[in-house]
C-alpha cells in the first residue's frame, strides 16, 4: 500500500543539495500614464450641439439658403438653427417664405439629427458599417439616454433609429396621400417629408 507521499516500503529517500539557486524572475513594468479626458461626457455632448448649431447657422446664412431680401441676418439664422437642433419648434420668420428649398432642407436635417440624437445616429452608422462602438462612445450614448446600465447600448441605439425612421416614413406616406390632391407632385412630396420630420420630432 502506498503511503500518502507516494513512496513504497523499503524506498530510500536521498536528498541532494541544489547545484545552483533558482534564478529570481524579474519583470519590468513600464509606468503607464493615465490621461485625463479633455472633455467629460456632458461637456462633449454640449460641444456636439454647439458644433451642429454653428454649422447649421453658417449654412442658413449662405445666399442659396434664403430668398433675396428676406434674410434677417445672423441672429435669425442662429435662432432657427438652435430651434431646429433642440427641436423646440420656435421660429422668428416664416419658414416657407423666408427659406429656399435648400434652407428648408438644412432645417429638416437639423431637426432629424437633433430629434434622434447625434450619438444614436453615430452608433447606428457604426453598426451599419460593421464597426463596434467603443467604451467611450457607449458612455456618451448612455449619458444621452440618462441610462444607468451600459450593456446593450448599441442595440438600443439601432432600435431607436429604426423605430423613429419607420414612424416618420408612415407619417410621410399619410401626408403625401393627402397633399397630392392639393399641391404639385414635387411640392406634395417635399411638404409631406418636412412635416413628417417636424411632426415626429415635435419641432413645430
Amino acid at each position: 500500500m502506498n503511503s500518502p507521499s507516494g513512496t513504497k516500503p523499503g524506498d530510500v529517500l536521498v536528498k541532494k543539495p541544489r547545484v545552483s539557486e533558482t534564478p529570481i524572475a524579474e519583470f519590468v513594468v513600464s509606468e503607464r500614464r493615465i490621461h485625463t479626458r479633455t472633455f467629460s461626457s456632458p461637456m462633449l455632448l454640449i460641444l456636439i450641439f454647439v458644433i451642429l448649431i454653428s454649422v447649421g447657422t453658417f449654412c442658413l446664412m449662405t445666399p442659396f439658403a434664403h430668398h433675396e431680401g428676406s434674410f434677417g441676418g445672423f441672429l435669425n439664422a442662429l435662432f432657427t438653427a438652435t430651434s431646429a437642433v433642440t427641436v423646440t419648434g420656435l421660429v422668428v420668420v416664416e419658414t416657407s417664405t423666408n427659406w429656399t428649398f435648400a434652407g428648408q432642407l438644412i432645417i429638416a436635417i437639423l431637426m432629424f439629427v437633433g430629434g434622434l440624437g447625434f450619438m444614436s445616429l453615430a452608433a447606428f452608422l457604426l453598426t451599419v458599417l460593421g464597426q463596434r462602438v467603443s467604451m467611450a462612445q457607449s458612455l456618451l450614448i448612455r449619458e444621452t439616454f440618462s441610462r444607468e446600465q451600459l450593456g446593450g447600448i448599441q442595440r438600443l441605439s439601432v432600435a431607436i433609429v429604426i423605430t423613429a425612421v419607420s414612424i416618420q416614413i408612415v407619417g410621410f406616406v399619410a401626408f403625401f396621400a393627402r397633399f397630392i390632391f392639393i399641391y404639385e407632385p414635387g411640392e406634395a412630396l417635399w411638404q409631406a417629408l418636412f412635416l413628417a420630420v417636424s411632426g415626429f420630432n415635435n419641432a413645430g
